[in-house]
């Protein structure tokens, strides 16, 4: 399961886990940050997840499982590339947070990746495409993990049997 975690603290923390299976991968070493880049056969290698230079951080999981609302329609932005502007510094926090204040996002067709932003003063922005969005000022923490915070209890997830039938009390 993939996860993004933000912690503010005496410190802000950031950190995640990545599960990028059937993903080539590699870590690059930028003058702009540290990036976890996934190649794309028709983009080449794209940043999607780290942390830049000007401490902003990106974490992006997958949210399981697929929302079509996510899916492009028009000429909607696009959260990888929202994603890349905040890693490569081209745009701040606040710069996509009225981004996503007016527009619909959008993802990749049939993957719903979603995004959780955070820059040097802890504040978090987390983006679900086709569903909504959530701003933080300096949480003390804050985890987005794959499943969506607007879908709450709402879904059965595969990987999870609940089946109170064949529990055991004593």
């Amino acid at each position: 399961m993939c996860t993004s975690i933000i912690s503010n603290r005496n410190k802000t923390i950031v950190g995640w886990n990545l599960d990028l299976l059937g993903m080539e991968y590699r870590i690059h070493n930028h003058e702009k940050g540290v990036f976890i880049e996934i190649l794309d056969e028709q983009q080449g290698w794209l940043p999607l997840f780290g942390a830049n230079t000007r401490k902003d951080f990106v974490g992006m999981p997958t949210c399981w499982p697929f929302d079509e609302r996510s899916n492009p329609k028009e000429k909607e932005e696009n959260i990888l590339l929202l994603d890349m502007d905040l890693l490569m510094q081209k745009k701040t926090l606040q710069e996509i947070l009225n981004i996503v204040k007016k527009e619909r996002i959008c993802s990749i067709p049939n993957v719903t990746f979603m995004s959780s932003l955070s820059d040097c003063k802890g504040n978090v922005l987390q983006i679900i495409p086709g569903q909504g969005y959530k701003y933080y000022e300096k949480p003390v923490y804050q985890i987005l993990t794959n499943f969506s915070p607007f879908k709450m209890n709402s879904e059965t997830h595969p990987w999870i049997e609940v089946n109170p039938k064949s529990w055991t009390t004593n």
